[in-house]
């Protein structure tokens, strides 16, 4: 028989089972979840990479290649470190002190680029970044499970994408504001973007230490009848051998179709802020604030959605509906850019990339607790997928300026266009996300593992 616990103490396992009870949320539990939100909706993800390419290239008159080698940079130490930083969020204990001290990094290294434009100093103030930016996600979405019931991550996952896409629109929204009226002078957007952040930081502490389960965060078992409550929460589940994950076929065939997603998708947004920034550069900026804001705007309510709806439809079949729009968004700016070069039109094409990535950011965490649920390696795993979207990232970057200052807009956006095409039926055909694992059952495919 189950024993009753009082709602302020912690899950205990009980029984031969090896089933949890599940008290009650608690006021630390709450406190926990309105933090993560605030830390999401202040908290820096690239908010700032379009008008940094604006700013840069039309302020100071950087080459546009430079551009994709600053973020090639950037998203190179993400892609060496990412994975490395996962698996070291599933050991330590210090999740909260690690999250903050990363998000000031980042604060500071995005507020400096308002006090240089030399080559070599962004680089190298972008590579520390990119080390610190390794935190932010496989860091939140720890806490995140680490402070909820597993049955309401998709929910509070939802919670805090939208959280976050709303403080997007809201940073955006100044940017705009600060760019059309302080033009020339728009350096105090960086500085608006750093204040933000050490804001996120300080509502990192505000969740409580004791809230924190730490086998709950990794995906491990930790709910075996031989473990006390002081395992449960500091760490006694069973974790299954690394080579377990590579061995996994659906995880690999995720991680590449993760590196392909991004490959198509990143250097868009790029082009569409350089092309409608081309003509008027006073007007410029205030576009490529309402072309964010379309696109964080959109993003918002489709994070709620999905997060409340994905379990009913089924992952996948969310994720090709996401996916569809990038193709599709691809070739209606090529048409733009060969016969009607409106800013008014580009910049509306935005909403078809808030669609798509509102789905693409709310599923990943969320696959990638169904590829790995009792494994013990959430964080590793978590942070071999965004490596892979790092890499996509910076080479998409690259890839699509270098194609622009070949040709032309319309050609890189057609090359784009194809490569997501490409990469939506390797999500049809060569992924396979596992089913939700019944009620008491999560940790039998570790017991099989092991």
């Amino acid at each position: 028989m189950e024993a009753s616990l009082p709602p302020s103490r912690p899950p205990r396992c009980v029984g031969p089972q090896n089933c949890c009870v599940t008290p009650q949320p608690t006021m630390a539990s709450l406190r926990a979840k309105w933090a993560l939100m605030g830390v999401n909706f202040f908290i820096e993800t690239n908010r700032m990479e379009p008008f940094l390419a604006v700013y840069l290239i039309e302020f100071h008159k950087w080459n546009p290649v430079w551009i994709g080698i600053v973020s090639l940079v950037m998203n190179g130490m993400m892609l060496v470190l990412q994975t490395p930083a996962g698996d070291f969020l599933d050991r330590t204990h210090y999740k909260r002190l690690v999250t903050a001290s990363a998000t000031v990094v980042a604060a500071v290294t995005t507020a400096s680029v308002a006090w240089t434009s030399e080559l070599w100093i962004i680089v190298l103030l972008k590579a520390l970044e990119g080390a610190a930016a390794t935190i932010f996600l496989p860091a939140l979405m720890s806490l995140t499970l680490a402070v909820v019931p597993e049955k309401a991550v998709p929910h509070v996952v939802g919670l805090t994408e939208t959280s976050n896409k709303i403080g997007s629109v809201l940073f955006t929204i100044c940017a705009g504001i600060i760019s059309y009226y302080l033009y020339p002078d728009v350096g105090a957007m960086f500085f608006m973007l750093g204040a933000g952040g050490l804001a996120a930081a300080a509502f990192v502490f505000i969740i409580p230490a004791q809230s924190i389960h730490h086998d709950r965060a990794r995906s491990a078992q930790n709910c075996r009848a031989s473990q006390t409550e002081s395992d449960t929460h500091n760490g006694g589940g069973k974790t299954i051998r690394y080579r377990e994950i590579f061995r996994d076929r659906n995880v690999v065939a995720f991680a590449l179709y993760s590196f392909l997603y991004h490959l198509s998708n990143a250097g868009i947004v790029a082009l569409v802020a350089q092309s409608v920034s081309h003509e008027d550069l006073k007007t410029g900026l205030t576009f490529t604030s309402a072309a964010l804001c379309i696109f964080y705007f959109v993003q918002a309510p489709t994070s709620f959605i999905v997060g409340n709806n994905c379990e009913r439809f089924g992952y996948k079949k969310v994720l090709l509906l996401g996916h569809i729009m990038l193709p599709v968004r691809c070739a209606i700016l090529g048409v733009l850019q060969l016969f009607y070069p409106n800013q008014y039109a580009i910049t509306a094409t935005q909403i078809f990339d808030g669609l798509c990535s509102g789905i693409y950011d709310t599923m990943l965490p969320l696959v990638v607790v169904r590829l790995v649920r009792g494994s013990g390696h959430f964080g590793f795993t978590f942070g071999l997928m965004l490596t892979c979207w790092r890499l996509g990232h910076g080479v998409s970057w690259l890839m699509s300026e270098s194609i622009y200052n070949a040709s032309s807009y319309a050609t890189a956006f057609f090359v784009l266009g194809g490569v997501g095409l490409l990469t939506m039926c390797l999500l049809a055909f060569g992924v396979n996300i596992p089913p939700a694992a019944p009620e008491g059952k999560e940790n039998d495919k570790l017991e099989e593992k092991v």
